[in-house]
Order: structure tokens, then sequence, then C-alpha cells
């Protein structure tokens, strides 16, 4: 199997293509632009790159409706044969803040995201190929049968899918408390979240209500992205795998992770989980726990924000992946984060637009067996 991260700057796009052309992706989309291309034009055309047209899609695994992860899903539905997309379940509130914290894209991403939120089953469905794409929903950790009755296109959060004996599981984290704040502050701003909602009005033209729901973002901004679905993929159990690299990015802090060859199999792919509290990085890893030991990969939260980053991500012996574009407005990946990274002598790899920051492993089968950390 082929692991590998596209350069697509102020985003994700993270593909893992099996035998048989057989492809899963995390992730499509970017706020990168590059020359006189729009961020739209740019993730296309890294899909069309990246995956040939023959090729099936088994799964497409989106981690939060934010554009930089979500725009080029359109795409992807609509000129490749995609088996199943599977979405974070949002509550109502949730719904409401990512279409608030989008509503000053440009109009016609906006619109589409506003269509991926509101009506998911249908979005899928108008975009895709062949009209047959299944839509799965993840229910928030913990939720699964509890009080809501779900339908038979919702599963619980740590569901295992497959393609043979690899798996992919998912986890849905949300915090409920964080989307009533940001309800709370967009009423105090005066802000009509009827008007947010309303397709026939063009947001952007209206320069009074656009400050408003900046400032009503910026009171919350380090809560926003408390929501997120991490993926893990890799062997179900410690088994004969290993990670080869075949290319090497940018590393923007070297360490002793820079073998090119890695024991362990697994990735973790995080979004933009915010991981910032002891708590949350030890619901991350409890969530986990029955695959920890085969995780050698792990993509840094948020494009390597430090209001998602913990300094325990450092000292789990693994490869670290960050997201981010060389020019953003963001300061990503911040500075910080690479100086707590710098002090636990690990390897972290900067995944940017350029071509030469590409990242591409292969997995293998190895002849014995690695002892599993303690």
């Amino acid at each position: 199997m082929d692991r590998i991260f596209s350069p697509v700057g102020q985003g994700c796009f993270a593909i893992e293509k099996f035998s048989k052309k057989t492809v899963v992706v995390f992730d499509c989309g970017t706020l990168t632009r590059i020359g006189n291309q729009t961020r739209t034009d740019f993730i296309n055309q890294r899909i069309k790159e990246e995956i040939h047209c023959d090729e099936i899609i088994r799964y497409v695994f989106i981690s939060h409706l934010d554009i930089d992860h979500v725009n080029g899903l359109a795409y992807l539905l609509w000129n490749y044969t995609v088996n199943e997309v599977v979405l974070p379940l949002l509550y109502d509130e949730s719904k409401e803040l990512y279409l608030g914290k989008n509503a000053l894209s440009d109009s016609e991403e906006f619109n589409r995201l506003r269509f991926l939120i509101e009506r998911p089953v249908e979005f899928v469905q108008e975009y895709s190929r062949y009209h047959h794409t299944k839509t799965t929903f993840v229910a928030p950790v913990g939720e699964f049968g509890i009080e809501q009755k779900w339908d038979m296109s919702t599963c619980y959060s740590g569901k295992e899918f497959h393609i043979n004996k690899w798996v992919f599981v998912p986890f849905n984290f949300q915090y409920r408390e964080n989307t009533l704040k940001l309800k709370k502050n967009l009423l105090d701003m005066g802000v009509n979240l009827d008007k947010i909602k309303d397709r026939s009005v063009d947001i952007l033209k209206d320069s009074d209500l656009v400050i408003r729901i900046k400032k009503a973002y910026k009171r919350i901004d380090n809560d926003l992205n408390q929501n997120a679905m991490t993926v893990y993929s890799g062997p179900k159990e410690y088994s004969h795998y290993q990670t080869k690299m075949l290319t090497h990015g940018i590393p923007i802090v070297c360490g002793r992770n820079t073998p090119k060859k890695l024991t362990r199999a697994g990735c973790l792919y995080t979004g933009d989980y915010n991981a910032s509290t002891n708590e949350r990085w030890d619901n991350l890893k409890c969530s986990y726990r029955p695959y920890w030991d085969n995780i050698g990969l792990l993509q840094v939260p948020h494009h390597g924000s430090e209001d998602c980053y913990n300094d325990q991500m450092g000292y789990d012996d693994c490869l670290l992946i960050i997201n981010a574009g060389t020019k953003n407005d963001y300061h990503h990946p911040n500075p910080s984060v690479l100086y707590s990274l710098y002090k636990t002598n690990n390897t972290v790899i900067w995944v940017s637009e350029e071509e030469s920051s590409a990242m591409q492993f292969k997995i293998l089968r190895r002849k014995s067996i690695v002892a599993k950390r303690i």
C-alpha cells in the first residue's frame, strides 16, 4: 500500500492506494491559491494528479466541514467512482458554527459548502458520478443509541471500516457547549443566523455583518476546533508491517526518527482536533488504545496551530506530519510548536504547496516482529 500526503498547502489531501486500484481519501481541500488558479481549481488539479481515472475510491473520510478540508469533494465525486463518503454527524448548533465560520468565503464555494452542511446526503448524490455513493455518518463519541434514535446510515464512533485486514477507525469528537457559546456570541453581536442560512443573501456585500461575524468568532477562536473526526488507518493488531519512506519532503525539525523505514505502519489523521489540554489528549489516546502501538505516523492537528497542540505529541516515537501553506494568515505552523517538538528530538515534516514537500510512504510486510512499546 502507498500512503501519500499531497502538497496542497493550507489544507489537507491524503490518500492511501491499495492493490486492485483501490483508493482511500482523507480530507480533500485547501485555502491555497497558485498563480491565477482559484483554490478550488488548485485542489482539483492535485486530485487529478494523484488519482487515476480508473481507480476506485472505496472510502472518503472527512474530518470536519471547513472549506480547507472539503472544497475538492464535489470534483472527487463527479470525476471518480466513490463507494462511500464518511462524515461526522453534526448537531444543529455545529452546522450553524460551520456556516458562520465559512460565511466569509467565496460565494460559490460557500454555497456549495452550505449545501453539504445542510443536506449532505443530497449533496453526495447530486455530485456523485453514478449516483450510488453511500453516505455514512459517525455519531459523536459516547452518544450512539443512548438518547437519539439514529437511522441506518449512522454508525458509532470507533466502528471499524475494512479493506481486507486493514482497518479505518473514525472517532467523532464534539463539544456541544462550544457551539452553544458561539451561537450566543453571534446573537450578542446582532448577527441574524437566518441571514447566514439564507441562500439568496450575499454576506460578503454586507461589510458591517462581516465585521460582526469576525468579532463573534474571535471571542472563542481557541475553541472552534474541538469538533473534529479523527481516523486511524492501519493494521488491527500489531503485525508484520513496516513503512518505507519513498520521498523525504521538507524536514523542518530533525531528530532521531529519520530512518528510511519505520517499524509501525499505522497513521492517525487528526484533522483540526483540539488536543491542547491533557484531558483531550488522553481522550484521544484512550479512544485508540487498541491501535496506539501501531501508530508510526501522526498528523499534527490544525496545521501546527499552538491552540490545538499538546507537548505530549512529541513523545510517542512517531514521525510527525504538518500540512500547512508556506504563505498563510494564521502563522501555521506555529514557531512555539516547532520548538516544543525540537526539544523532544523528534522529526517533523512540513507538507506545503511546494511539489518537493510531498510525502509518499510504502507499507510493506516484514519478516520479523518488532517488540511492542511498553
